[in-house]
């Protein structure tokens, strides 16, 4: 079985493209499964190997975890399948753990204002100010560059999951913070550096505005997702349509893996700038 996990992890990297992060993982939870059934051919595999996998995994781990080793199983086994090493999946019936339906605790308004207020630090308030104000994915915003920035139209040119690109507003705030990161600087270059001059990592952002948020006491460890659940709640509770906050999110459909609707940029550039209280400050 071993060789066989090899050459999935091979199929990931270099046909599926995968995230060096998502092949590790693969990579550890198909090894772990491995270990814990070492003299079972892969011919032999059952549901019931399974499953008596994933109650010893369900002692010591969260059931998100069981979960996602459950999801690399399935993957790996239904490649098996496909590539005739098996003549179908003993995976298929079984079913995956119910997980906890939760949102992460987003923080007050005026817990974002203040950590939009970084002492005397020019990028790290025109990070902070950009997630809050436009609700990015931390992976999206250090993926930027300053051409996607258009400070005359206060909107940003996102490149969001599945290569789909999409248009989000930010306000005057937001503006001035990221005028005084950009002037004069080359069009081409990341728009937040790091060490180095190298383009900053999603790793480096969140232990950033973790610090950050612990420095202002703020309840619970602050990372990049709760100022975009902020974002989105923050701008609900000021009144602003649901759709169009989906819009700028870039979220999916659940039934149609689209984005959820196609909101007129006008329509929502109004609707921003009414809801948004950083935007409502001027």
């Amino acid at each position: 079985m071993l060789e066989l996990i090899q050459d999935f992890l091979t199929y990931l990297e270099h046909i599926k493209h995968v995230s060096a992060h998502t092949l590790d993982a693969y990579r550890n939870d198909l090894t772990q499964f491995r270990e814990f059934h070492p003299k079972i051919a892969l011919k032999d595999l059952d549901h019931r190997h399974i499953r008596s996998f994933l109650a010893s995994v369900r002692k010591d781990h969260k059931v998100t975890s069981v979960a996602r080793k459950l999801s690399a199983i399935k993957s790996f086994l239904r490649w098996c399948a496909k590539e005739g090493h098996l003549p179908n999946s003993p995976a298929e019936i079984v079913e995956h753990p119910k997980l906890p339906q939760s949102l992460p605790k987003s923080v007050s308004v005026d817990e974002a204002f203040a950590l939009c207020e970084p002492p005397n630090q020019v990028r790290d308030r025109a990070l902070i100010e950009l997630l809050y104000a436009s609700g990015l994915r931390v992976s999206e915003l250090v993926g930027l560059n300053i051409e996607h920035v258009d400070l005359n139209s206060k909107l940003v040119r996102v490149m969001g999951k599945g290569q789909k690109e999409r248009l989000v507003p930010f306000h005057d705030t937001c503006a001035e913070a990221l005028k005084l990161l950009i002037v004069g600087q080359p069009a081409q270059m990341p728009l937040f550096i790091g060490a180095h001059g190298a383009r900053m990592n999603v790793r480096v952002v969140r232990r950033l505005i973790g610090q950050y948020g612990k420095s202002l006491g703020i309840g619970g460890s602050v990372f990049p997702h709760r100022l975009r659940h902020a974002f989105a709640t923050h701008l609900l509770e000021g009144g602003a349509d649901l759709k169009a906050i989906q819009e700028m999110l870039g979220h999916a459909s659940i039934s149609t893996t689209q984005r959820y609707t196609e909101v007129n940029l006008d329509y929502l550039m109004k609707l921003y700038d009414s809801a948004h209280p950083h935007a409502k400050q001027k």
